[in-house]
């Protein structure tokens, strides 16, 4: 599904990726974990095309999307989540799912039943400003706007970021439902290392720029010192 190859890329005048290589199969979830400033948002905005790709190749699928404009990488099928979710305060909960099937010429754009189902707390709250929503629940909306659009693959952020432990529980188990109804590919990054060993099917550590090791989960589960010792570095 997603292919990164020798992947370089940076901000200014610096480098952040040093030549990331990556495969997430179609219908799994990989999950990359690391300390800050390690360079996982930074593959996720370059994988998104926000980052000009200084060398290497992405692939999605069949296509080759380096150097796409991130509306058209969208529209080819890739869902994002970024940290700070994005949303729009002022607008309605229905607003903001609505405006993110504009940006894929869904006509009429209708706030999908699936999406409400999995966030029932948003079918609730439609016409309610985004902006006075909880920590949880504007992290359940940026995660329905992605969503909406029924993406084959979705990027995610650290989507607990800051948020309380019962908010927490419930995003582990709302993606868990999805990934499982919908076949859903993911590539998760998390500092939360007990979500990411719940979800994943593979998990990764990132450090210095580059993809240093990755697991399967059941090793990963089995033998944590494999991940915490990374982590430590």
């Amino acid at each position: 599904m997603l292919a990164v190859a020798d992947l370089v890329a940076g901000y200014g005048g610096g480098t952040a990726l040093h030549g990331v290589d990556l495969t997430v199969p179609a219908g799994r979830v990989y999950a990359l974990v690391g300390r800050n400033g390690t360079g996982k948002t930074t593959l996720l905005r370059t994988v998104m095309g926000q980052l000009a790709v200084r060398h290497g190749r992405v692939r999605f699928g069949t296509r080759d999307i380096t150097g796409l404009a991130t509306h058209v990488i969208a529209r080819l099928g890739v869902g994002y989540v970024p940290q700070g979710r994005g949303l729009f305060g002022h607008l309605t909960v229905a607003e903001n799912l609505r405006l993110a099937l504009l940006g894929h010429r869904i006509r009429p754009p209708r706030v999908p039943a699936r999406v409400l189902d999995w966030f029932p707390r948003l079918a609730e709250r439609l016409e309610q400003p985004a902006g006075t929503l909880s920590g949880g629940e504007q992290q359940f909306l940026a995660l329905g706007r992605a969503l909406a659009s029924a993406p084959a693959m979705l990027l995610l952020d650290e989507p607990t970021g800051g948020l309380q432990p019962a908010a927490v529980a419930e995003i582990g188990a709302i993606l868990a439902r999805i990934v499982r109804e919908s076949g859903l590919t993911v590539l998760l990054v998390e500092q939360n290392l007990d979500l990411a060993l719940r979800l994943a099917d593979e998990v990764g550590v990132m450090a210095g720029g580059r993809i240093v090791a990755s697991y399967p989960v059941a090793a990963a589960r089995a033998e944590r010192t494999l991940l915490t010792d990374h982590l430590a570095l």
